[in-house]
């Protein structure tokens, strides 16, 4: 069974599709569709497979139990512990064990589109890659798991969230390892802001020439900090009540903010004042395409208790249309953005289910299927949002 793309990514002159295959990064040329290079990101020591999937193998640490030193404690005093010192344990594998995958957990590209940035699971590392040849540019690890990365304006400084709640920001192409836990603390790389909790998506914004990191975390909540200055908050953005897992700002909009994730709706906001603009809800338009995959767990058997994410948001700049879809489903929402304002244009019905998509500025949708045989369509939109035609497939 071939593994789908599970991320995309298109360069900004629309000529070279990028993919995450499992561990694997590929390019193709779009209008030939042929492999212009790849790159893996498995671990070392570890023979590649990407045609198919397993899961990450995980080991508990060990701890071992403190010792009473019984030759200096005296009767009548409380015991004093001594403890031995632990050793991270180091993850072995059995005869018949499957390979420890390093799966790409983030793909985007730097804005002047000369960079693919890439975030793994298992080495914890943010990868920086040579968009016309996949060569590597830099590999830096982090104390926990990366789980979004993007550029400042200039690209000069990734801005790495992770599951922590902390956000770093270190050059783009250096390769000076980053330092953690010195004794040292003056050595450390240290979080220039964090959450109480897991951060799954952040953008960069720009007002009077200065920029803003805009953070979403699992606990709905949304905040604007100044940059560099990141000990400045700015603002909160409230209004979900489930998690968020998708932000954009549209290129055509640099104020306004749209928001999703676990809710039945999308959030359009003015980020620069913190103001709602619009709740616009989704579950009418996706309800038919919802299934079994996305029964409530905690829903009995008789009920219809039905849960939704929004797995990715993404723009046309010149339509002005804003594409979303909804995870574990055959359809994409395409809705008009104007002045702060989203009006739904119409539903593409795919024939498979999609695992993600991403968008050219040439008005093309570039579709993973969850299938075995088309991995890949090429679509293009219509002035008035529609989906018109299949152009190509990839397979």
């Amino acid at each position: 069974m071939k593994h789908p793309f599970h991320l995309l990514a298109a360069s900004p002159d629309n000529s070279i599709l990028y993919g995450a295959v499992s561990q694997q990064l590929q390019a193709f040329d779009l209008k030939s569709g042929k492999l212009l290079g790849s790159y893996n990101l498995a671990l070392k020591n570890e023979k590649p497979e990407v045609e198919k999937c397993d899961e990450v193998e995980t080991v508990e640490p060990v701890v071992k139990k403190a010792k009473v030193d019984e030759k200096n404690a005296d009767e009548n005093s409380p015991a004093r512990a001594t403890f031995a010192k632990i050793t991270p344990q180091k993850k072995t594998k059995g005869p018949g064990a499957p390979p420890v995958k390093n799966h790409v957990r983030s793909l985007s590209l730097s804005r002047d589109g000369k960079y693919v940035i890439a975030s793994t699971d298992e080495d914890k590392a943010v990868v920086v890659l040579n968009a016309q040849n996949l060569e590597l540019v830099s590999r830096r690890s982090f104390p926990k798991r990366p789980s979004t990365v993007t550029t400042t304006k200039d690209d000069s400084t990734l801005i790495m969230a992770d599951k922590f709640g902390d956000i770093f920001a270190v050059p783009t192409t250096s390769n000076e390892q980053l330092v953690f836990n010195d004794k040292d603390e003056s050595l450390n790389t240290e979080p220039i802001l964090g959450h109480v909790s897991m951060l799954i998506d952040v953008v960069v914004g720009e007002l009077n020439d200065r920029e803003y990191i805009i953070t979403a975390d699992r606990d709905e909540h949304i905040r604007v900090t100044r940059f560099p200055q990141s000990y400045v908050i700015e603002r909160w953005c409230f209004g979900h009540t489930e998690f968020i897992s998708q932000l954009l700002l549209p290129i055509w909009e640099p104020k306004t903010l749209i928001s999703g994730g676990g809710d039945d709706f999308l959030m359009v906001w003015d980020w620069t004042t913190g103001a709602s603009l619009q709740k616009v809800d989704i579950r009418g338009y996706i309800s038919k395409y919802l299934n079994e995959e996305h029964k409530a767990l905690n829903s009995e058997e008789d009920e219809e208790i039905t849960e939704i994410t929004v797995s990715a948001i993404k723009q046309i700049k010149e339509q002005k249309l804003i594409i979303v879809l909804v995870e574990a489903t055959n359809a994409l929402l395409i809705f008009k953005l104007d002045e702060g304002k989203l009006q739904y244009v119409s539903t593409y019905e795919a024939k498979y289910r999609i695992v993600t998509f991403t968008t050219t500025q040439d008005n093309r949708v570039i579709i993973s299927y969850d299938n075995d045989v088309e991995l890949i369509d090429i679509v293009s939109v219509s002035p008035e949002g529609i989906i018109e035609n299949i152009e190509d497939q990839i397979k």
